[in-house]
């Protein structure tokens, strides 16, 4: 247990880094296909023709969507759990 321990101590931001850039992809697939579902089926728009101009505006809406909600996961985890050196008295609306 006492190696573990050493060697989460020596690499432990970068295991925190990698763990947590995997859930913010997750967070970007789960944004990105909500998108899809939510305007096929609660808007009825029809996603079947890739070359209409509805299915061109969904996909534009889910790429800003899902880079935003993204960075959002991933700015406020780094600065929460991620790195140590943060300053953790600055709000992080701010």
């Amino acid at each position: 247990m006492s190696k573990f321990k050493r060697f989460y101590g020596r690499y432990g931001e970068i295991i925190r880094y990698i763990f947590f850039g995997a859930l913010t992809t997750l967070v970007a697939f789960v944004t990105y296909y909500f998108t899809f579902v939510i305007s096929e089926l609660a808007l009825g728009i029809p996603l079947d023709d890739k070359t209409g101009l509805p299915y061109i505006l969904v996909y534009g809406t889910a790429q800003a969507l899902q880079w935003i909600f993204a960075v959002l996961f991933a700015f406020y985890t780094n600065k929460k759990w991620v790195f140590q050196n943060a300053d953790k008295d600055v709000s992080t609306i701010k």
